[in-house]
């Protein structure tokens, strides 16, 4: 017998939802290949898969289904974590893991127990599918953690945005402490979800997927907490001329180029020559990092000075300079004019959009 019950509508367009948000998130991912967009492209698309498997499961009256459709919840609720964990830390803590494992552990073990997901039937006759307290606790943990995080992230994200980004916040406290909360009690109330049928599943989905767009139309959001990044300079290394610099970050002190070339050389003396170790790829210092890449042909080297190091940092500075390279070598070491190099700025944001700016 086939159940055409309203929840079974909603969830098919909450997947709907999903997959929409899905699709907009690899085109993105086509367009700029951020490693961040594809993992959201994950989530989603597991969160889609798992709400159209729920709407048949309540659909065909399957509870094997149901069970299905919440595994399916488990790895997107793991990553998305996970995910939140890397933007506010720019790595996955420990006791994050923990927590993850314990609550993985529980809804699994959960969805072995007899009558797990049952189906009640409603005043109109269809039938809405609902689980056990068993497995519906750890969900709303995950819930709850997922939450929390965001709130985390809200709070350093209303601190450190620039302003011409503070829209994004706002969207974030909208998504988190409006839509989000009311999806919580849903969930919990179980009868309030039946009432609405499946509401639930569509509110959560709006205010995850508020968040998710904002995040893939603007990559800067996912770079304001873990890393500050200052400034780009292009040093000529015979001379010690700056060619070219660009100031990510005008909080800070700025740096003297021509300072900064002379200290560079004579790092990278002692390096070659003294401690016959090779050229200089990354210094540590007290407050900040230095990213370096160099020329095996031309006398030039560029410089990221930021706080911390990533695989995405290393391969944008890398592509900048071969791309400088190609565009620019010709001019390097002619008559000491810098002037040639000011259209280097073009290439900033093609290569660095996904770093936020300060005035």
């Amino acid at each position: 017998m086939v159940n055409y019950a309203t929840a079974v509508w909603v969830l098919f367009v909450t997947a709907a939802l999903w997959i929409t948000t899905f699709i907009i998130a690899v085109y993105r991912y086509r367009q700029n290949k951020y490693p961040h967009v594809m993992t959201i492209s994950l989530v989603l698309l597991l969160n889609g898969i798992s709400t159209t498997i729920r709407a048949l499961a309540t659909l065909w009256e399957s509870a094997s289904l149901g069970i299905l459709a919440d595994y399916l919840l488990l790895p997107g609720f793991i990553i998305i974590i996970c995910f939140l964990d890397l933007i506010l830390n720019d790595s996955i803590r420990p006791i994050t893991i923990v927590i993850l494992a314990i609550l993985s552990t529980l809804a699994v073990r959960a969805t072995f127990d007899v009558g797990i997901i049952t189906f009640m039937t409603l005043p109109d006759g269809t039938k809405y599918l609902l689980e056990n307290y068993d497995l519906t606790v750890p969900i709303v943990l995950f819930v709850f953690f997922s939450v929390f995080r965001s709130i985390q992230i809200l709070i350093g994200l209303l601190k450190k945005t620039p302003k011409k980004l503070q829209v994004y916040p706002r969207v974030f406290l909208l998504a988190t402490f409006l839509i989000a909360p009311v999806a919580i009690i849903l969930y919990l109330s179980g009868y309030l979800d039946i009432v609405f049928s499946g509401a639930i599943w569509l509110i959560s989905a709006i205010a995850t997927n508020i968040i998710i767009i904002s995040v893939v139309i603007e990559p800067k959001l996912a770079f304001i907490l873990p890393i500050d990044i200052y400034k780009l300079i292009i040093l000529d290394t015979n001379s010690g001329l700056s060619l070219f610099s660009h100031t990510f970050d005008h909080r800070e002190r700025d740096f003297d180029d021509i300072l900064f070339s002379g200290m560079m050389q004579g790092i990278n003396t002692i390096l070659n020559e003294a401690m016959n170790k090779g050229a200089l790829v990354e210094l540590k210092l007290a407050k900040a990092l230095l990213i370096t890449e160099r020329s095996d042909k031309f006398p030039v080297a560029c410089i990221l000075i930021t706080t911390k190091s990533s695989a995405l940092l290393r391969t944008t500075l890398q592509a900048f300079f071969n791309a400088f390279l190609n565009d620019f070598s010709k001019f390097i070491a002619r008559d000491n004019d810098v002037g040639q190099f000011d259209r280097v700025a073009d290439l900033i944001p093609q290569f660095f959009a996904f770093v936020p700016e300060y005035n």
